[in-house]
């Protein structure tokens, strides 16, 4: 998560992205982290692909985030 996060914010600072870019990474770091945590201990199966579906969001919330820091 960590190295996917650096680079992300370095291709963002690269392209000059505005700040609800990297508010939008801080948060989506935070998010996986969480989610991260929750995988040290044992999860269903199902709770398991629900996590694994959320990561969509997490990538269209990037996406989101990405565009609109290029409006501000």
């Amino acid at each position: 998560i960590g190295t996917m996060l650096t680079l992300l914010g370095i291709a963002g600072w690269t392209v000059r992205t505005g700040w609800i870019f990297y508010g939008v990474l801080i948060a989506a770091g935070l998010y996986a982290g969480k989610q991260v945590t929750e995988l040290r201990s044992p999860v269903d199966p199902g709770r398991a692909f629900n996590m694994f579906q959320e990561h969509v969001w997490l990538g269209s919330a990037i996406l989101v985030g990405l565009l609109a820091g290029f409006l501000v």
